[in-house]
Formats: C-alpha cells, sequence, structure tokens
C-alpha cells in the first residue's frame, strides 16, 4: 500500500513545524503582522498547535519592546539627574510633567 507523506519533516524546539513565507507589496510589516495575527486568532487551532512569528516579524517584535524598555530607562535616568542637581524629589517632578506641553509650540512654521 502507497502513503503520501512529506519529503522531509522539518523541527523547531524538537517539535514539528510548516514554515509559511510571503512578499509584502507596498504593506507596512507592522500592519500584515497584525493580519496575519487576526487571521491565525480565527483558525481557533487544537491544544498543542501554535503560530510563531519568525524572520523579520520577530525582530520587529524585538526591537519595540527593546525601545519601551529604553524609553522607561531614559525617564528613570532623567528623573535621577535632576533628583541629584536640585537636591528634591519634587522639583524633577514639575519639570518633567512640564516639558512635555512645551513641544507643539516649539514646532511653528
Amino acid at each position: 500500500m502507497l502513503e503520501n507523506g512529506p519529503a522531509s519533516i522539518d523541527r523547531y524546539n524538537r517539535q514539528r513545524q510548516i514554515s509559511v513565507s510571503g512578499n509584502l507589496d507596498r504593506v507596512p510589516l507592522a500592519q500584515a503582522v497584525e493580519a496575519v495575527r487576526a487571521k491565525v486568532e480565527e483558525l481557533n487551532m487544537k491544544p498543542g498547535y501554535s503560530a510563531v512569528f519568525g524572520g523579520s516579524a520577530r525582530t520587529l517584535d524585538e526591537a519595540s519592546n527593546d525601545f519601551v524598555i529604553a524609553v522607561i530607562l531614559a525617564i528613570a535616568f532623567i528623573y535621577m539627574v535632576l533628583a541629584s542637581q536640585f537636591n528634591s524629589f519634587i522639583y524633577p517632578l514639575s519639570i518633567m510633567t512640564a516639558l512635555p506641553l512645551s513641544l507643539p509650540a516649539g514646532s511653528s512654521r
């Protein structure tokens, strides 16, 4: 009896995997990833199955997470420097909360 099967079995972290790839035609990567995530959620996969993004999508996710961490650390370091300069915990907060209010006024044409 002759049966059809895959020519090779690919594995990732000791689990079977299939790879789906595509080309983006003038579509931003973030928009394409969100569309694919929405479609994957519609599939209602059975327990034991999962969808993992790799390649550029994984790099984009890691970069956005790293950016958020960098912004939080920058705010903390700015606060510490201002607190050491003013010898106060309150003055740096007032300066840091007033700063975003001045940004729109600075960009006049």
